[in-house]
């Protein structure tokens, strides 16, 4: 059957969409090969890992931001999950794609309505930044940031 021509076009603009993400996710990759492994045998084992994980979190703390590879990551991410209005993404919306990370359905929720503050502040992508660099620089024990992973 022939497909209609809206329908061709918005699949082919898909297509591209899906490209772009590809490319976007494979340099992020190299980027954290290049940074993760220091002694370059092509392997990151943990130490190198939890390296680059003290160096974000030292740049959160220092000046409030990711590295430029780190955050190019969450955008993608971000962009990656099929929200109906990117810049207000639903409570639902954002649990599912947490989920899709492993995490629990209620900890996405709780997380979702400190960040939003109960949805009165839209779930964008700045707001998704600020609650990533709230979740690798929370101390405190049992909180929504936690996304229960310390329990």
């Amino acid at each position: 059957s022939i497909v209609p021509k809206e329908d061709a076009v918005r699949n082919a603009r898909l297509k591209v969409l899906r490209k772009r993400l590809e490319q976007h996710f494979q340099k992020y990759f190299w980027d954290l090969c290049a940074v993760g492994d220091a002694n370059k045998d092509g392997n990151i084992d943990l130490e190198e890992w939890l390296d680059v994980m003290n160096d974000i979190i030292r740049g959160l703390k220092d000046k409030n931001e990711f590295p430029e590879w780190y955050e190019g990551l969450h955008k993608a991410l971000y962009r990656a999950t099929e929200f109906l209005d990117e810049r207000s993404a639903t409570k639902d919306e954002f649990a599912s794609m947490l989920i899709s990370w492993d995490i629990d359905e209620a900890a996405a929720e709780k997380a979702y309505d400190f960040i939003t503050d109960h949805g009165k502040k839209p779930m964008d992508y700045n707001l998704f930044s600020e609650f990533m660099k709230k979740f690798f620089l929370n101390e405190i024990p049992n909180h929504p940031l936690n996304l229960g992973l310390d329990k």
